[in-house]
């Protein structure tokens, strides 16, 4: 269950000032990915590789600031939507919803 509320304006999301940026933060089954799309759209993603989940791997953000990474398995993704790139996974990340109201960001399931 996800029912997370982020004020966007805290330190600690200063690279979500600006579209493109993206943090990770405490939730869901491994973390999340909050990446700011545009001005007013957020996208939130799990962390937990949807490929051999029972493996417990943790994707995270290549240096480009595009793809995602499963370190585990070199299955990448999308960060605009969570969607495939390449790799052995047949499974999209598990996006979460969002809702924003400036500075409050909610995420949820």
């Amino acid at each position: 269950q996800v029912n997370l509320n982020i004020n966007i304006n805290e330190p600690q999301f200063f690279d979500l000032s600006v579209p493109t940026g993206y943090v990770y933060i405490t939730g869901g089954s491994l973390g999340i990915i909050v990446y700011r799309l545009s001005e007013n759209e957020f996208v939130a993603l799990e962390r937990h590789s949807p490929y051999n989940v029972e493996d417990g791997c943790r994707v995270e953000v290549k240096s480009d600031g595009v793809i995602i990474e499963d370190p585990c398995s070199g299955s990448e993704w999308l960060i605009h939507d969570g969607s495939i790139v390449s790799g052995p996974t047949n499974f999209a990340l598990t996006v979460y919803n969002t809702s924003f109201n400036d500075p409050y960001l909610y995420i949820y399931n």
